[in-house]
């Protein structure tokens, strides 16, 4: 589902989701193999997920974009957490 927040979990190929990741999901996907494939690494999963849900989302009709105040909030939020002392920055 596009209309509401969602989070993805990706487990490890070795042995998956935890028990408690597992237990809070849900509903779960499997990615189909073909060919040789036996199975696809954790960057390989994350990318064809991601793609395919960017993809339905920008062929959807939802209004999904940031507006202009939640743009500033979120580069703000994103700053205050990667540039040290901010607070003083600011204050100067």
């Amino acid at each position: 589902p596009l209309d509401k927040p969602l989070a993805i979990m990706i487990g490890s190929e070795k042995n998956g989701l935890s028990e408690e990741a597992s237990s809070l999901a849900d509903f779960c996907l499997e990615l189909p193999m073909y060919g040789f494939t036996q199975s696809f690494n954790l960057s390989v999963c994350a990318a064809i997920v991601l793609h395919t849900l960017t993809t339905k989302l920008r062929n959807s009709n939802l209004s999904w974009h940031l507006n202009s105040n939640e743009k500033n909030q979120t580069l703000l939020l994103w700053l205050q957490r990667c540039i040290p002392h901010w607070k003083e920055i600011i204050a100067k």
